[in-house]
């Protein structure tokens, strides 16, 4: 990860862009199509009954720790924690008061092994997130809001340009759709 900042305005502006990168595997989780790190298929073990593939036992997938957050829902929820991926980050806050203060970010992200994303393409997606919160005497409550526009790699795709077959069920064909999520946090410290 590398992160780059700025502050103007008195402290209250703060500009940046972050960016990160973890190494993958060429391998398809298991079920085929999962995209979360909870079924990764580390080594790469062949399916059932499939004669086809080679095995090298090479650990060579990276996974960034699961609290380190980067977004609302790709890393977060669908993926589990940055990984087989890179991503670019620009980000801004701004405190509208003392007590107020507002955030924006984009996260788009692509794979670095696209073979092992679901539709087999480079591009993740795209994400927008934002908040807004208040602070004041250890209380705190914020709202926060994010769109994900997922790209070809989370479609599950019948088959490539190629021809080549996928072994996705019928009703678990399709491209990937536009996801939201709406969170809030209510604090109190003492």
């Amino acid at each position: 990860v590398l992160r780059a900042g700025w502050k103007g305005l008195e402290g209250k502006l703060r500009l940046g862009l972050e960016g990160g990168f973890a190494s993958g595997d060429s391998w398809d989780n298991t079920p085929e199509g999962n995209t979360n790190i909870a079924y990764a298929n580390l080594l790469g073990t062949c399916p059932t009954g499939s004669t086809a593939c080679a095995v090298d036992g090479t650990l060579s997938q990276f996974m960034f720790n699961r609290d380190y957050k980067v977004d609302m829902i790709m890393f977060r929820h669908l993926i589990g924690a940055v990984t087989n991926a890179g991503y670019v980050k620009p980000f801004l806050s701004y405190e509208l008061t003392k007590s107020i203060a507002f955030k924006v970010s984009n996260v788009t992200s692509f794979a670095i092994r696209p073979v092992a994303t679901p539709g087999n393409s480079t591009m993740y997606g795209t994400e927008f997130d934002s908040d807004i919160g208040y602070a004041s005497n250890g209380f705190y409550i914020g709202f926060s809001y994010g769109v994900l526009f997922p790209f070809a790699a989370m479609s599950h795709p019948s088959s490539d340009p190629l021809g080549t077959q996928y072994s996705y069920d019928v009703s678990n064909q399709g491209d990937a759709s536009t996801a939201h999520t709406i969170q809030t946090r209510l604090m109190l410290t003492f």
